[in-house]
């Protein structure tokens, strides 16, 4: 399965060709730095909270780029693809909806901290 099709990324992204492009092929390099990002994931949004980087304003002037994501929408669309494809017993798919149910609160809670 297709991640970033399966959620929609492909189509809902606001970046130009060339910033996709790179983006994609940001998203193919090697998989135990993913798996150190996305452990690290969790603990960054904290530090970033605590050290205002929102409120402070460095670039002055300069392009940024940010991609602002929802976990909760992304793993429903993952989540609804693999059911299309049969992917899952049905006792696979209930915890998988209970975590999404779970998800959603949390997912609010990082973006606002």
């Amino acid at each position: 399965m297709d991640y970033v099709s399966a959620t929609g990324l492909d189509k809902t992204n606001k970046c130009t060709k060339e910033e996709w492009d790179k983006v994609l092929s940001d998203e193919s390099g090697d998989p135990e730095a993913l798996k150190k990002e996305l452990k690290e994931n969790h603990q960054s949004h904290k530090e970033l909270g605590k050290k205002k980087q929102l409120d402070r304003q460095m670039l002055r002037g300069r392009k940024l780029s940010v991609m602002k994501g929802s976990k909760l929408m992304e793993f429903t669309a993952l989540f609804e693809a693999g059911l299309k494809i049969g992917s899952g017993t049905e006792e696979e798919r209930e915890v998988v909806r209970k975590a999404l149910v779970r998800l959603g609160p949390e997912d609010e809670r990082l973006a606002r901290d």
